[in-house]
């Protein structure tokens, strides 16, 4: 079915980039005066073999909420408090002896920091040698519901330092029929535009395999708690983020999802049966389109 998004007019493009390019450049005004004292503080934590800094690929709806703030509780903070240090410039924080830094590309780079992670796509961030990088996945057909639950509840994000946009609430408010009409493809099937943002499934398979661990959603406390004791880090999960609101999709509207979803379920097949020596939660492949079985366990 035809998306009934109205597609942007040139005169639209052309401003929404114009506005884009003066708010980077007015954090990299903002950011400037950090930088000098942001490399001098940076203390460099003991990891495993020479690795100096930890890197999180975060895949909406995967449980990477849960993922970052078990690093960032290592502090001693509550994670919203570093959390809501970090939404602005210079985009990076301390707590207690470790330094964090959120999606901000130049940071990212430069690898001041010990914890960083964002949702830029892989093929758009540049990290330094010596990064350990690690991505969580999920069954496709369960993430996008977890998706729908999100946008469509009006209180999911409260309390929450990292909010949705009003846009996207837009797409899940008329229902879950209108809601696969109207998102946008790099949110449906996110784990694949993440690694590939042409959506080409074996670019994407060969880009997650570079990651040091790959997790799954569904073994998430156990992936952490292995991912934690390779790293000598105490790293406590934790349900930060989770939708009241309560839905499941009926017969026709799961077929058709599964069946939108084919690409992805494709990815997931090529990297869980590729890699399943990069983590423990990495055991058991998930379904393919087949044979999906969701568990109705969204979150």
């Amino acid at each position: 079915m035809a998306s009934s998004v109205e597609e942007p007019t040139t005169l639209k493009t052309l401003f929404v980039g114009a506005k884009h390019a003066a708010r980077s450049f007015g954090y990299a005004c903002a950011r400037l005066p950090h930088l000098p004292a942001y490399r001098l503080t940076t203390v460099t934590h003991p990891l495993p073999g020479d690795l100096r800094r930890i890197y999180f690929y975060h895949v909406r709806k995967t449980g990477g909420t849960t993922f970052a703030h078990a690093f960032l509780t290592l502090g001693g903070e509550e994670p919203g408090v570093v959390e809501r240090r970090m939404k602005r410039p210079p985009f990076c924080t301390s707590s207690g002896r470790f330094r964090f830094a959120y999606q901000d590309p130049p940071l990212l780079r430069h690898g001041h920091y010990f914890f960083g992670y964002g949702h830029k796509p892989a093929e758009t961030v540049r990290l330094p040698d010596r990064t350990f990088t690690v991505t969580i996945l999920r069954d496709p057909f369960d993430r996008v519901v977890s998706l729908y639950r999100y946008l469509a509840d009006p209180r999911a994000d409260d309390g929450q330092t990292f909010h949705s946009l009003a846009y996207e609430r837009e797409w899940a408010r008329p229902g879950f029929g209108a809601f696969l009409d109207r998102v946008s493809s790099f949110e449906l099937m996110n784990q694949l535009y993440m690694f590939s943002r042409s959506g080409n499934v074996a670019e994407a398979a060969d880009r997650i395999l570079r990651c040091d661990r790959v997790l799954l959603t569904e073994e998430l406390d156990r992936g952490l708690a292995e991912l934690g004791g390779y790293l000598g880090l105490t790293l406590t999960s934790r349900r930060d983020r989770q939708s009241r609101l309560d839905y499941w999709p009926g017969d026709g509207e799961a077929a058709r999802l599964r069946e939108m979803l084919e690409p992805e379920y494709r990815l997931l097949k090529l990297v869980t049966g590729a890699a399943p020596d990069k983590s423990a939660a990495v055991a058991q492949p998930m379904p393919s389109l087949d044979d999906a079985q969701t568990s109705r366990r969204v979150v």
